[in-house]
């Protein structure tokens, strides 16, 4: 989900009285009869028309002129805090507009600005208050509505960000950025189609946006139309070519299709661009999997625990299992990391720690405990939350491939391994009556 520029507001004209107070008096050293007397309402419109353009260093230079010579210079200090923040000096932007606030505490494209910049930095609740203060002034600011919406999304009160925006499109109808974010609104609440046909209307305003045509890829995704999200990807690619986000997803909208070099290729080209990329790291490792190719596979089936949103690892101040260690002797704790599933699946390597002289710990999901401990190799199984003895060294299950070194024609246990307690297949043997063919039970 990509958020669109954020509504930075600068005003159309400076304020009438530039070079005033706001009790209207004149600026200390700016006499109109002083014989050097620089012309501020001048250099601030040639400081606003270049920060518009996005000449940030062109636009910086005569605001700090201005400001030297006068320091109380509402407009000044307001748009160059608004500079401090589009360098990403959130912390000098939001003092900069605080001082302006001071000069003119009712100026809604201020209050407005501070909510952006609160909101980078994570100060979400106060943002929501600057903009409420903004809009108490000025109803229709589509700006801090815009705002408003996006604080709203990041903090995932989707209902409200919705609000926000189609407020904000009440007053601009042609407000491209206000749709796309209305669209990742809309995919937060589950409304998919209404999220393409809001991606698409931000489209009819600001056609090839690539953020736009990214976002709607997500949401054609989400609703399993694989083949018009891998085109709106590609959309997105051929006007921005080293978009890795949209490479990723590509990649794994082509996944979904079978397309294994495709996807894969997709994937490289990503990570050549974003090396640091664990998104694409990780679905590169799918895809690896898929084809065979288990050394690669598994090494960036590592990448999980770096991804975006990705669960904390569970007994990390323990040393991790590497597999080059001696295990004669040592206490080993395997965890389960994911779904029921999984941990059925993997439990199985613990028979080759046990092969290598170590004694083995199980942490399972406590509805498994019971399953696990029926184990044909001898392990020690405790449900989460029970008191663990002392150990040595831990992993988590999914792990185990890679510690273990394993290869298509090395995976253990290759029969059954697991067996139902004699007192349950009793009990369903009554519920179901005699069996007079195959039976398959879904969960």
């Amino acid at each position: 989900m990509t958020l669109l520029d954020p509504g930075i507001h600068a005003p159309d004209v400076p304020f009438p009285e530039e070079e005033r107070g706001v009790d209207g008096r004149v600026a200390p050293g700016q006499d109109d009869r002083a014989p050097n007397k620089i012309d501020l309402p001048g250099l601030f419109d040639q400081a606003l028309a270049s920060h518009k353009e996005g000449r940030l260093a062109q636009a910086e230079r005569p605001y700090l002129a201005i400001l030297d010579r006068q320091p109380d210079h509402f407009e000044a200090t307001h748009m160059l805090g608004v500079i401090r923040h589009q360098q990403g000096r959130d912390v000098e932007a939001l003092e900069l507009i605080g001082t302006a606030l001071k000069i003119n505490p009712v100026s809604q494209d201020a209050l407005s600005n501070q909510g952006l910049v609160l909101d980078r930095l994570g100060r979400h609740e106060e943002a929501l208050v600057s903009y409420d203060r903004a809009l108490a002034i000025h109803p229709e600011h589509a700006e801090a509505l815009y705002n408003r919406g996006n604080t709203f999304l990041t903090l995932k009160r989707y209902e409200e960000a919705l609000a926000s925006y189609e407020r904000a499109l009440a007053i601009r109808p042609t407000y491209a950025e206000a749709f796309n974010n209305r669209g990742n609104a809309m995919r937060g609440l589950g409304r998919l189609e209404e999220a393409v046909a809001s991606y698409q209307q931000a489209l009819a305003i600001r056609p090839g946006n690539p953020e736009t045509l990214s976002n709607r890829g997500h949401a054609l995704f989400e609703l399993r139309y694989y083949e018009e999200a891998a085109t709106s990807y590609q959309q997105a690619l051929t006007i921005r070519p080293d978009y890795a986000e949209a490479l990723n997803n590509r990649g794994s909208t082509l996944l979904e299709l079978n397309l294994l070099s495709e996807a894969l290729a997709c994937y490289n080209e990503a990570i050549a661009i974003d090396p640091d990329n664990a998104d694409a790291k990780f679905n590169r490792s799918l895809c690896e999997l898929l084809q065979g190719n288990f050394p690669r596979g598994w090494q960036d089936y590592e990448q999980r625990w770096l991804r975006n949103k990705a669960p904390g690892r569970r007994h990390e101040a323990y040393p991790l299992l590497l597999g080059a260690e001696d295990l004669s002797g040592r206490t080993i704790l395997l965890h389960a990391e994911q779904g029921l599933g999984d941990t059925i699946q993997f439990v199985r390597y613990a028979s080759l720690l046990r092969q290598c002289g170590a004694r083995v710990l199980v942490e399972v999901q406590p509805p498994l405990k019971a399953l696990i401990g029926r184990l044909p190799f001898d392990v020690e199984v405790f449900a989460q939350g029970e008191p663990l003895p002392l150990f040595d060294l831990q992993s988590p299950l999914l792990s185990l491939p890679l510690v273990c070194n394993t290869t298509e024609s090395t995976i253990p246990w290759p029969g059954a391994y697991l067996s139902a307690p004699e007192d349950r297949l009793r009990r369903w043997r009554n519920r179901l009556g005699e069996k007079v063919q195959p039976r398959v039970g879904i969960a």
